[in-house]
Formats: structure tokens, sequence, C-alpha cells
């Protein structure tokens, strides 16, 4: 699974791309892979777009396990997630029931343009 990301120190984000196939082991690797960026700041915003995952044999223990786990980023950081598949939906929300229990600091959104909104970037990317 590829996973791309991008870290804007001016905008105080992080943004991700998943593309590809999602296994139990790509999830393990994922928070390493963010903590691991030169210019990563906890106290950073996420927009985590999940719209290029082909496949997914990740199971549902892993994806809670993963949300329950240490995120990289600080409690108060705000993540958005961008889906648009029923899949990639049913696994977002999931994973947001599991990490945030009172849906303040991550939210998922359909579109890239809502997800930046919330976050308080502009539309550029």
């Amino acid at each position: 699974m590829p996973v791309r990301h991008q870290v804007d120190s001016k905008k105080r984000v992080v943004f991700t791309w998943v593309e590809g196939p999602l296994s139990n082991v790509d999830l393990l690797g994922m928070r390493a892979g963010i903590q691991a960026l030169p210019d990563f700041d906890p106290e950073y915003d996420q927009l985590v777009d999940v719209r290029g995952i082909t496949d997914v044999s990740a199971t549902s223990a892993a994806i809670r396990d993963y949300a329950r786990k240490p995120r990289a980023f600080n409690e108060s950081s705000r993540i958005a997630i961008v889906a648009n598949r029923d899949l990639l939906v049913g696994m977002a929300n999931m994973y947001i029931i599991s990490r945030d229990s009172e849906h303040e600091t991550t939210r998922l959104f359909e579109t890239e343009e809502e997800a930046r909104a919330w976050l308080g970037l502009d539309q550029d990317l």
C-alpha cells in the first residue's frame, strides 16, 4: 500500500494519501511513517485521503486496535478523513468511533473541499 505524506509547515497540516490495497501490516507502518517525516510536528492537523484504496484485507479488529493506540498527533489535533465508497466510509467510521468517543477531533467527509474547510485550509493544494 503506497502512502504519501506532505507536510505543510505554513498551514500546520500533514496531508496523507493512501492508495492501493490495505492490509493489517500496512496499518502497523502508517503511524511510524508519519512520525519519521523530517518536518512532522505532533501539534499539526492531518487530512487523510483514503479514496485511492483499491482493496481491503485489513480486519475490523486491526482497525480498532490501530485506532486505540496512541496516535502520532496530539489529542487536540484535528484529523479529517476523506472517503467516498461504502467500504471506506465504514472503515473510517469504525476508526473514528474507536478513536474519538466525542467525535470532536476526527471527522469523516465525502469531499476534500469539505475536509479542507473544516480544517480551515484554503482550497489550493
